[in-house]
This record gives structure tokens, C-alpha cells and sequence, in this order.
């Protein structure tokens, strides 16, 4: 009777752990990592960045190139660098290597700001910043923190299929103004910042600064001493985020720092935040002005192939010339 009643509960508790990896919802928290295990050998082009990249260039199928995204949630230069080292021998010689910034991209920093449990499934430990054992299991085994997802079989969600499916594409313009004002008061709360106007952020977020600038050098040093081609990339968002940031704000901590590095190294930089087709064209995304669309990735991306063309880099693209949903607008 006593073995029954040990086994019996350990046996429930394999099979709902059994079942747990099976669901729509453990399924969907792995989606942004599950390419990494399918990475080609040979990528031609890969771009790097957080969730506005993620978003921007999700159209390499669709265009048929030869790149990976490699971008992810909540994820810093620091991770960036880290990434792009470890999956630096599925590159090939000359690969386009697309360092992929925003207005707030020198305020974040891992230890700080996220601490995503993707990078486990994806690194070795020992190549995670501030990583732990405990840190590890748990972001293999979310149930042993939250017990209560082992029960997701019982109402499961939906399968996402593609990044853009975690939004509802019928927003309202009134939801997709709250939705950017949302994302503004986030990032001064997450930040400490006054407001997305004034420069002047204090010595700790200046140091902050100073600390991605330097991974953006050691990405860009890191590309040319392997044969890569790096270029410089700010992905377009719209009116309704933009009227959020004064220019002198984003100048200072953005445009005047990618100035610096194109003079010093002769890097391309292409530079959309201000770009008149998606700036008044919120339906371009998925949330209003932040996270493009599947149109507005394959819209930006056939943009930004044209732009690396006219500037002699040349990205094979069979479809370059035919794109029916550019050809709409």
C-alpha cells in the first residue's frame, strides 16, 4: 500500500510533465529559439537586435534569402556580442552581419534589465553573463516555479506559428495609441528616465551607455577581423511611438553615436526611424509603430536590399524583384 501510494503521485507527475512539453503554451515560449537548432551552415546574411528587430526582419522566407534572424526578446548588445560569436562558424566568408539598434538600445543591459531564460536553450552556460545551475533548470522546467502551468493541457492556447501571431492585427488606432504610450511608459520606468525628451539621464545610465557603445565596437571589430560585413541598422517605427522621443534625444544617444562608428570603421549605416513610408503607416504594425507586420518586414526588408545594393553590398535574393506586396503601395 505505501509503494502504491509513492508511486501512483510520482507517475501522475511524469505524465503531466509529459504532457506539459506537448502544449500550444510551452510550445509558444520556445517559438523565438526553435530556427537556432536548425541553423544552416553557410547564412549569407544574419541580423542581430531585440524585439524591433525580431519583427523587422522576419521576412527571410518570404524573400527567399539566405540570413537568419537572430534576433530576440528583451535581448541587449551585450547578448548580441555573445551570439554572434557563438554562432559566428554557421557564417559565411562575407556574411552581412546587421547590428540592429533603437532609441533606447544603449540603456539596456542584461544583468539589469532582463534576465531571459531563451539564452539556455540556445548557450552553454558558462557562456551566459550572471548565469546559475538554478537559473538553468528553470528555464527548462518553468513548472518548478509556477506549478500550476503542469494543469495547461487541461485549456490550452493557440499554436503560434510566427512571431506576428502574438497580436491581434484588427487593433483599433485607439488601441494602437495605447499601446505605444504604454511602451513609452515602460521604458522611462524600466530606465529611470525623466521623460523620451531630455538628455540628461545621470552618470550610472551614461556609464550604461558607454558599455553598450563598446559592444557595438567589439561586434563591429569582431565582424571585420572575421571576414563579415557589418552595417549599422535602425529599424522604422511610426508617428504614433515617434512623437514620444524629441530629436535631440535620439541624436544624442543614437544617431551621433552610429556617425562616430561609420567614421571610424567606413561602416554603412541605414537609418529608418524617421522613414516616410512606415512613419504615417501604423497598419505596417503589428502594435501601431514598434513590431512590423509581416508587410511591413517584407516591405522594410526589400527597402533595406535595395539600400545595401546601392551602397555596393550585395545580398542574393531571388524574389528581390518581384515582391507583390511592395508593389501594392
Amino acid at each position: 500500500m505505501i509503494i502504491f501510494l509513492v508511486i501512483v503521485p510520482i507517475i501522475v507527475l511524469i505524465s503531466l510533465v509529459i504532457l506539459f512539453y506537448k502544449t500550444n503554451f510551452y510550445q509558444n515560449i520556445i517559438m523565438p529559439i526553435k530556427g537556432y537548432s536548425k541553423m544552416p551552415d553557410g547564412i549569407g546574411m544574419i541580423n542581430l537586435g531585440s524585439t524591433y528587430s525580431m519583427y523587422a526582419f522576419n521576412a527571410y522566407k518570404e524573400l527567399n534569402l539566405n540570413g537568419f534572424n537572430c534576433a530576440l526578446p528583451h535581448h541587449s548588445l551585450e547578448m548580441d556580442n555573445v551570439v554572434l560569436r557563438n554562432y559566428s562558424s554557421k557564417l559565411s566568408p562575407g556574411c552581412i552581419v546587421a547590428i540592429a539598434v533603437s532609441a533606447c538600445t544603449c540603456f539596456y543591459r542584461y544583468d539589469i534589465n532582463s534576465d531571459s531564460s531563451l539564452y539556455y536553450y540556445i548557450l552553454k552556460r558558462s557562456l551566459i553573463p550572471y548565469s546559475s545551475i538554478l537559473k538553468q533548470v528553470s528555464s527548462h522546467a518553468p513548472y518548478l516555479r509556477r506549478p500550476k502551468v503542469l494543469l495547461r493541457f487541461l485549456k490550452d492556447k493557440v499554436l503560434v506559428k510566427d512571431i506576428t501571431d502574438y497580436w491581434d492585427l484588427s487593433s483599433t488606432a485607439e488601441k494602437e495609441d495605447l499601446n505605444m504610450k504604454q511602451l513609452a511608459d515602460c521604458w522611462i520606468k524600466m530606465f529611470g528616465l525623466k521623460n523620451l525628451k531630455s538628455i540628461d539621464v545621470g552618470e550610472q545610465l551614461m556609464s550604461i551607455v558607454e558599455f553598450n557603445l563598446n559592444q557595438i565596437d567589439q561586434i563591429i571589430q569582431y565582424c571585420i577581423l572575421n571576414n563579415f560585413r557589418p552595417v549599422l541598422v535602425v529599424p522604422p517605427i511610426s508617428q504614433k511611438l515617434y512623437h514620444f522621443f524629441s530629436e535631440e534625444f535620439y541624436s544624442f544617444f543614437l544617431g551621433e553615436k552610429l556617425r562616430r562608428f561609420q567614421h571610424d570603421y567606413n561602416i554603412r549605416v541605414f537609418d529608418y526611424h524617421n522613414d516616410p513610408i512606415f512613419i504615417c503607416n501604423s497598419r505596417f504594425f503589428c502594435d501601431g509603430g514598434f513590431r512590423l507586420n509581416k508587410r511591413g518586414s517584407i516591405i522594410f526588408m526589400r527597402r533595406f536590399l535595395s539600400d545595401l545594393s546601392s551602397n555596393g553590398i550585395i545580398a542574393t535574393n531571388k524574389t528581390l524583384s518581384n515582391d507583390e506586396y511592395y508593389k501594392k503601395d
